[in-house]
């Protein structure tokens, strides 16, 4: 299985299609602590057809401290046989930050961590 995350400000959904907003790499915030915002778009491919695969989402700091509680979702394959086995899904982080440090949104499949994000977070 192949997992790509992308960070954006927003995602919205029009016509069956995810609508991206801006890419996020890097969170500038005026005070700490601070309640920041962001979506993140999931793309899993290659999902066994027949089969549920459990996705954990967890976001440590840099010494690979859980800073946030893990998130739990069940998917499987919604395409047609014409089109590789995936899904495609978007999720909202309301997330509580206290100091200027690189945070990693981790992506784990059935157990296994599959992909990360790393975001900067910075005082103006």
């Amino acid at each position: 299985m192949q997992v790509q995350l992308v960070v954006c400000d927003k995602i919205k959904i029009e016509e069956k299609r995810h609508i991206l907003g801006k890419v996020i790499n890097s969170i500038t915030i005026p005070v700490f602590p601070y309640i920041v915002k962001f979506s993140v778009l999931i793309k899993i491919s290659n999902i066994p057809t027949d089969q549920d695969v459990l996705t954990e989402f967890k976001v440590v700091n840099g010494l690979g401290q859980q800073i946030s509680s893990p998130s739990n979702y069940v998917h499987r394959n919604y395409r047609d046989s014409k089109h590789i086995p995936g899904v495609d899904q978007n999720f909202d982080f309301t997330l509580l930050v206290e100091c200027e440090e690189n945070i990693f949104l981790e992506c784990f499949i059935n157990g296994n961590k599959k992909s990360y994000y790393p975001i900067n977070i910075s005082l103006c």
